[in-house]
């Protein structure tokens, strides 16, 4: 029994200082595969479907990882983001090269990032749909469908 005592008395501090980071994003966390890209001027759908192009959402991060061209390697992009009511902010792109310190993505770089649905590198969305399965979201020009991974 003591050994049992001094065993909990040693660990309650262990457990006490552990601290859990959690997200207030609901069904947003988690890996997404962009499906579908609607052009609303013109009705032009884009299956994007065969293709690998992904964001992955986790507490306050966005990461953007795809190719269009299956020979290509994948290119990651990190982002903040903001989800506020039915509003998505994505802000400060930073394309993922180590060897540059993370470059932020400016106008020169801003095509890199056009797979992804992304035209402005500060972007708004409005989310129209949102579950555990699927989420559409919209933003002045195109329309977005994703399926959850």
């Amino acid at each position: 029994m003591k050994k049992i005592f001094i065993l909990l008395i040693v660990s309650l501090p262990l457990l006490v200082s552990c601290e859990l980071e959690t997200s207030d994003n609901g069904d947003l966390d988690g890996f997404w595969h962009l499906t579908t890209v609607d052009t609303l001027a013109n009705g032009v759908q884009t299956d994007m479907a065969s293709q690998k192009v992904f964001w992955s959402f986790q507490k306050d991060l966005l990461q953007l990882r795809g190719s269009t061209d299956s020979e290509k390697e994948l290119q990651e992009f990190y982002l903040r983001f903001v989800l506020k009511d039915d509003q998505l902010l994505l802000s400060d792109i930073h394309l993922r090269d180590r060897e540059k310190d993370d470059p932020q993505v400016d106008e020169t770089t801003m095509p890199l990032i056009y797979i992804y649905g992304i035209r402005q590198l500060q972007e708004t969305f409005k989310v129209l749909k949102l579950n555990n399965k699927e989420m559409i979201i919209q933003n002045n020009t195109l329309r977005l469908r994703f399926t959850k991974m």
